[in-house]
């Protein structure tokens, strides 16, 4: 959560692991993955027992739920009279797995690998399939989870939107900003930027590109970003995490959104930032096949796609929207109005109490027991070492890479 929102809501940092996050499966051996699993299961169930400690509760909402967290909700459920059993929201914000290839990953986390798991943990969920929501925000990404669950999953209004009215983007004299925003990663494309900026530069276009990301690590793309900033002054890197001001600044300043996503990744997966742009009207480059191509076929933004996932396909994506820029920001500008009317928050929010009302009514408060402390007592030492260790063999491995190259 961002730091500011978090002082303005005076939110409690609780939960002893986040769920995108491997704790020992650093390596593609089975056994560290079901150890994984196992582990971040037993957390969040001990997690959720101690919440609902200081409840009860009428309404409990989980973000980007994946199968070990999604398991302990079942189990979590289950273990609850059913008069005092809350109203459960749970988002899918990651892929299932299916569908990709062995190389598309998250750090060392194989989506592959969830699919299987998300199969056995629907069994859990049965007896409390009345007061559960399942969701996400694309009807792809939806359909991909029903099929594998046999549970409805719905598809909800998306609540990523621009803070300010859309504009129609134009061509200047310099031309337009192309920009790659967000927290960069491999399957995001980010080590193509480089190769398309000199592309780009070598063309002469009349273009300015931003390349922000907000991941601080110092990893080589970002190094070599900042070093190409001397021999290409059309180029402006900037390296930071973006709170909701900056961000909605580089929204602002952004004329073409470019996505240069790895396909199988977002076949059924949502992209918040695509989200974005179309509340804001801003045109794009997206890959074909995914999510973010169907959204713009939805909504009606302007965008330009490329099918091979490689920097000359995406610089040529990106050359045919420069070309077209004119018709593509007007489509986009006048998709953002109609998009606005069905998402955003109240939308959401309105929408999800439709679904799940809320019933206000006498719950009992859940106890930690003596074997539950000392549960927790366990997890945080075996969380301390296995954190301690991971943060101390990434030191070693960055250190290594400095020096070899």
């Amino acid at each position: 959560m961002n730091l500011s929102l978090a002082r303005e809501l005076g939110a409690i940092p609780f939960f002893r692991h986040a769920s995108i996050e491997n704790i020992v499966a650093h390596a593609p051996i089975n056994a560290l993955h079901n150890a994984d699993y196992g582990l971040a299961r037993i957390s969040f169930l001990q997690d959720l027992r101690r919440v609902w400690a200081r409840g009860p509760y009428d309404f409990i909402y989980v973000n980007s739920i994946l199968p070990a967290q999604l398991a302990a909700l079942g189990l979590w459920s289950q273990a609850l009279p059913a008069d005092d059993a809350p109203i459960v929201v749970a988002e899918f914000g990651a892929p299932s797995g299916t569908g990709m290839a062995d190389q598309v990953m998250q750090g060392s986390l194989h989506w592959r690998r969830l699919t299987p798991r998300y199969a056995e943990t629907a069994k859990l969920l049965t007896s409390c399939s009345d007061r559960l929501l399942l969701f996400t925000f694309d009807a792809r990404a939806s359909a991909d989870y029903e099929a594998l669950l046999r549970m409805p999953v719905e598809t909800m209004p998306t609540v990523h939107e621009a803070t300010k009215p859309a504009r129609l983007r134009y061509r200047d004299s310099d031309g337009i900003t192309i920009a790659f925003l967000g927290h960069q990663r491999r399957e995001k494309g980010y080590q193509l930027v480089p190769e398309i900026v000199r592309r780009l530069n070598a063309a002469s276009l009349p273009t300015t590109v931003l390349v922000h990301n907000g991941d601080q690590a110092d990893d080589a793309i970002s190094r070599e970003l900042r070093s190409m900033m001397k021999d290409h002054p059309h180029l402006l890197f900037e390296h930071q995490p973006a709170g909701s001001s900056y961000w909605q600044d580089l929204l602002e300043r952004s004329d073409l959104i470019v996505l240069p996503y790895e396909t199988a990744r977002y076949r059924a997966a949502y992209s918040a930032l695509a989200v974005e742009a179309v509340s804001g009207g801003i045109p794009m480059v997206v890959p074909s096949g995914t999510t973010m191509e169907a959204l713009a076929q939805t909504s009606g933004t302007g965008v330009t796609t490329f099918g091979t996932w490689d920097a000359v396909s995406v610089t040529e994506a990106i050359e045919r929207a420069i070309i077209n820029f004119a018709d593509l920001a007007e489509r986009s500008f006048n998709a953002a109005e109609h998009w606005r009317l069905a998402n955003g928050a109240k939308h959401f929010v309105d929408r999800l109490f439709e679904l799940r009302p809320l019933e206000h009514k006498t719950r009992s408060r859940g106890r930690v027991s003596v074997r539950d402390r000392i549960l927790d007592l366990t997890l945080d030492v075996v969380f301390a070492v296995t954190r301690t260790a991971t943060t101390g063999a990434r030191a070693v491995l960055l250190a290594y890479r400095r020096l070899a190259g």
